[in-house]
């Protein structure tokens, strides 16, 4: 019984050790002064997985002391499709800028099949809203039942607060 225990936590580990993230932080960026953000809705085949992901970040972001505009603020300041569809704009960052908002992420969810423990693929950009520069980007592959796991990996490498 011990060795089963044994062996299943060793697979487990192992699991968990092979998602894999990669990223990339622009140098000299003061993340310290990136208190307000947007989170723009994921770009997903699904809708729902793509609320499940965002609610998941939302809560990461929360506990990473963020302010974080709600949705239906957002609704109201721009068109969140818009965005999905043609990417962060000159106006769209002006009116993000006007609302207070330092950052925004966008992203998109991608699931290769449609079943519980398939492959996720998450990918995430944060923009800077004075400057439209990318000021991190990242992504990840998972499966779909470590979902909240591969969210907090990605955030994690992040080099904030």
């Amino acid at each position: 019984m011990k060795k089963l225990f044994v062996l299943l936590l060793g697979i487990v580990l192992l699991s968990l050790g092979c998602i894999t993230v990669q990223s990339y932080t622009k140098p000299d960026v003061d993340f310290s002064k990136i208190k307000k953000i947007a989170l723009i809705k994921l770009g997903a085949q699904d809708a729902s997985l793509s609320q499940i992901v965002t609610d998941e970040l939302t809560l990461v972001f929360r506990k990473k002391g963020f302010n974080i505009i709600e949705k239906e603020q957002l609704k109201v300041i721009i068109d969140e499709n818009t965005i999905i569809q043609s990417g962060l704009r000159e106006t769209d960052r002006n009116t993000l800028a006007l609302a207070g908002i330092d950052a925004v992420f966008v992203g998109a969810v991608i699931m290769k099949k449609e079943s519980r423990g398939d492959p996720i693929a998450l990918s995430l950009k944060m923009f800077d809203i004075k400057s439209g520069v990318v000021l991190w980007i990242g992504k990840i592959q998972v499966d779909s039942n470590q979902l909240d796991i591969a969210v907090k990996r990605l955030v994690n490498t992040m080099p904030m607060q």
